[in-house]
């Protein structure tokens, strides 16, 4: 036996950096917006940006309310966008940056960033731009809701339930057959493999809003 070449990160007195949490939490979190930063036209070249907060590849970040100011053109026409640029090889790895150009560049998104050092950029929104102002201003970044939506495609199978014990939505192979749904919100549910062989039964209870989510790995 030898622990020479492997080691643990959670564990008494070891030291967990900041890299290990976002290689931790990048594998079961989605990259977007949590909450806020929609962004609107004021005037001008002038758009405005929610408060807000999200996920780059394991790091939450907050966002201050305040105003972006957008480059014009001289003449013609031309396409602008706002984006959140997340850099690791950078002193400042964290930038909110604007483009217009005649064709925007397209972004970078390295998946192994937190590997590489790279470069992961999320989009907050697009917008045409002019000689004396903006326009159509398009809120684009992807909505980040919880850890269990993002490991859908990870387990084998997923099933949410409507508060009145019906399927609302089914994931993967195989079925569930509910068996009982008593007072309390606590639901008792077998599930069945595609040959309808019961693989499990499982108790579970609902989530705030009703809703019962249960996974099998």
């Amino acid at each position: 036996m030898s622990d020479t070449y492997i080691s643990i990160k959670q564990y008494d007195g070891m030291n967990v950096t900041a890299q290990d949490d976002r290689r931790m939490y990048d594998m079961v979190q989605g990259n977007g917006i949590i909450r806020g930063c929609e962004c609107t036209f004021v005037s001008g070249n002038t758009v405005h940006v929610n408060a807000g907060c999200g996920v780059v590849k394991g790091a939450y970040f907050e966002i201050e309310e305040h105003n972006e100011t957008i480059t014009l053109v001289a003449s013609g026409t031309a396409k602008a966008q706002i984006y959140i640029h997340f850099d690791l090889s950078s002193a400042t790895p964290l930038t909110i940056e604007t483009e217009t150009a005649a064709t925007l560049t397209e972004l970078e998104q390295d998946d192994d960033a937190n590997y590489t050092n790279g470069t992961y950029d999320i989009q907050l929104c697009t917008m045409d731009v002019g000689t004396t102002a903006v326009s159509d201003v398009t809120n684009t970044f992807p909505i980040v809701t919880n850890a269990l939506e993002n490991m859908i495609g990870l387990v084998n199978k997923t099933t949410i339930f409507q508060p009145d014990g019906s399927i609302k939505d089914v994931y993967g192979d195989g079925h569930y057959t509910i068996t009982d749904f008593p007072a309390g919100y606590i639901c008792r549910v077998r599930l069945y493999g595609t040959d309808d062989t019961l693989l499990r039964t499982k108790t579970t209870s609902a989530t705030a809003s009703g809703n019962i989510v249960d996974t099998i790995s």
